[in-house]
C-alpha cells in the first residue's frame, strides 16, 4: 500500500489511541520524583513513548520533562513538536471531559484537539512513512512536550539535555502555515490599600478564572451587607444590563449577612478573547454600577473591563505583518484591602516589550498598582519564501487540493522552540478552534486528514527525491 492507503488503514487504531490518551487527565499537578509535572502528565508521556516503541521507533524519556520518538538515522532531525499536557476542564461541558466520548463522528474530551489529536496523527504519519519503506535522508523526530500550557519548562529542559531540532513544525494552531507568532506577555497587576469597608456594606472577596491564558467562564463575589443593603444589591442586579447574558445569580446567607453573586461567561483561548464572554469583566461592571468598589476594582474595571484591545492601558496597537494586540483578563483574586489580576497580552511582532511595559506602568503605578512580569516570549517569524514554509504549503495543497498561504496568530506554539519552526495545523480553514473550550473535540475525518498532511510533509522534508 502507498502512504495514503496506509494512513486510512489505521483509522480504528487511531481512534482507540486518541481515546486512551484523552482519558489520561494530564493536567499539571504536584511534582514528584521523576514526574516534574505530576502523575497525569507523566502517564501521558509514558503512553506515547510505549506506543512509539511498539511501532519500532527509537524512544527517549528526558527525565519525565519531555521525550521523543525518532525514525531514521543521521544528523539534523526534522522536528514535529507536540504537547501532551492539557488545561483544566473548566466549566460548561455537556460531555465528560476525560472519557473520550465518540459521537457524531467526533471524539470529545480535553486535549482532543489541543494537542493530543495532532500528536496521535503525527505518530501514525511516521508509522506510514516507515511501513511504506520511504527512504529518508534525515531523521524525523516527534518531540513530546509536557508543560506547554504552563511555562515551557519541558522544552527548556529538553533543549539543555537533548538535541532540539533546528527546523520543524508544531501542529498546535491552524492551516495552512502560521509563520508569524505574536509576542506573549503575562502580567500580574496587584495592590494593597486601606480598607474602605463600612458597617453596612463591604466587598469581602472576588475570585474568578482558572488560567491566565483562558477567557474566564465564571466569577464569584461575596459582599457582606446589612439587611437594607442586601435589598439594594438585589435591586441593582435586577437592573444590570448583562445579568441574563452572563447568567448572573444572587444568593443571600442571612445568618452571616453575605451576598454571594456569581457570573458565568463562555471560555475561549486567551489569544482569541473576542470568541469568549469574560465572566470577570461582567462582575467588575456590576460592582461599578452598584458603587461597590475599592481602588483596585475601580482600576481593573475602568482600564480593562470588557475591552480586549488594550486601549484603557494605553497599549492599543497593530502592525501589518501580525495584526492587532489582544488582551485577556484571565484571573482575579481580591479582598477588602488587596487585589491581584493576571492578564494575558499578545502583541504584534514589530513591537518592543519595553514599549508595552512603559505604557502600562504609566497608567498603573500612579494609582498604586504594581506591574510584574509572569511570563514572556518574544515574537517569532519565519519568512514565507523559506524552503520549510514552501514545502509545507505544498504538502498541504497536495492533500487538500486547496491553495496554501501563510497566517499570523496570537497563540504561542512550540514552533518558537526551534530556530526555524512554524505552526502547521491542526485546524483546517473554516473549522472551529476548540482549544481550551468546553466540549473540546476533533472530528475523526480531520484526525485522519491531519495524519495524511503530516505524512506528506515528512516526505517533503526528509525523503530522498
Amino acid at each position: 500500500m502507498n502512504i495514503d492507503e496506509l494512513v486510512q488503514s489505521y483509522k480504528d487504531e487511531m481512534i482507540i489511541s486518541l481515546s486512551e490518551l484523552v482519558r489520561i487527565k494530564s493536567v499539571y499537578d504536584e511534582p514528584k520524583p521523576g514526574r516534574p509535572f505530576g502523575n497525569g502528565v507523566y502517564e501521558a508521556l509514558q503512553y506515547m513513548l510505549n506506543a512509539g516503541r511498539r511501532l519500532g521507533f527509537e524512544a527517549k524519556d528526558a527525565d519525565g520533562y519531555a521525550g521523543h520518538l525518532q525514525y531514521g538515522d543521521g544528523d539534523h532531525p526534522f522536528g514535529i513538536l507536540v504537547h501532551l499536557d492539557v488545561v483544566p476542564e473548566g466549566d460548561g461541558w455537556t460531555k465528560p471531559p476525560f472519557e473520550a466520548t465518540l459521537e457524531d463522528g467526533a471524539i470529545y474530551g480535553r486535549g482532543a484537539s489541543d494537542d493530543k489529536g495532532p500528536a496521535v496523527a503525527a505518530l501514525f504519519a511516521m508509522r506510514a512513512i516507515k511501513e511504506a519503506g520511504v527512504k529518508l535522508v534525515r531523521p524525523v523526530r516527534l518531540v513530546l512536550g509536557c508543560n506547554e500550557e504552563n511555562d515551557w519548562k519541558c522544552v527548556e529542559y529538553y533543549a539543555r539535555h537533548e538535541h532540539m531540532p533546528e527546523e520543524g513544525f508544531a501542529p498546535d494552531a491552524m492551516y495552512p502555515v502560521v509563520n508569524r507568532e505574536k509576542g506573549l506577555l503575562s502580567l500580574a497587576l496587584s495592590a494593597e490599600f486601606a480598607s474602605l469597608a463600612s458597617d453596612e456594606i463591604m466587598l469581602e472577596s472576588i475570585t474568578g478564572g482558572s488560567r491566565v491564558n483562558m477567557v474566564p467562564g465564571s466569577c464569584r463575589c461575596i459582599i457582606k451587607a446589612s439587611a437594607d443593603k442586601q435589598g439594594f444589591i438585589r435591586e441593582s442586579l435586577s437592573k444590570f444590563p448583562y445579568k441574563d447574558e452572563f447568567s448572573m445569580s444572587l444568593s443571600i446567607d442571612q445568618q452571616g449577612g453575605r451576598c454571594i453573586i456569581e457570573s458565568h461567561g463562555r471560555m475561549a483561548h486567551g489569544s482569541h478573547p473576542e470568541e469568549g464572554k469574560n465572566a470577570i469583566a461582567a462582575m467588575l461592571l456590576f460592582l461599578k454600577q452598584a458603587g461597590i468598589v475599592n481602588p483596585f476594582i475601580a482600576f481593573i474595571g475602568d482600564a480593562i473591563g470588557m475591552d480586549y484591545s488594550g486601549k484603557g492601558l494605553g497599549i492599543k496597537m497593530s502592525d501589518e505583518l501580525s495584526g492587532p494586540l489582544t488582551l485577556n483578563l484571565g484571573l482575579i483574586n481580591g479582598s477588602q484591602n488587596s487585589g491581584r489580576a493576571d492578564i494575558d497580552i499578545r502583541y504584534p511582532i514589530t513591537v518592543e516589550l519595553n514599549d508595552i511595559l512603559s505604557a502600562i506602568k504609566a497608567k498603573a503605578e500612579p494609582v498604586g498598582i504594581r506591574v510584574k512580569i509572569l511570563n514572556h516570549k518574544e515574537p517569532h517569524y519565519v519568512p514565507e519564501d523559506s524552503p520549510l514554509v514552501q514545502k509545507l504549503l505544498k504538502a498541504y495543497s497536495d492533500v487538500t487540493g486547496q491553495r496554501g498561504y501563510t497566517l499570523s496568530m496570537g497563540g504561542a506554539t512550540y514552533a518558537r522552540a526551534m530556530a526555524k519552526g512554524v505552526a502547521f495545523g491542526a485546524v483546517f480553514p473554516g473549522g472551529p478552534d476548540m482549544a481550551h473550550q468546553a466540549d473540546e473535540h476533533i472530528m475523526v475525518d480531520d484526525l485522519m486528514k491531519n495524519a495524511l498532511v503530516y505524512a506528506h510533509a515528512i516526505c517533503e522534508m526528509c525523503a530522498s527525491k
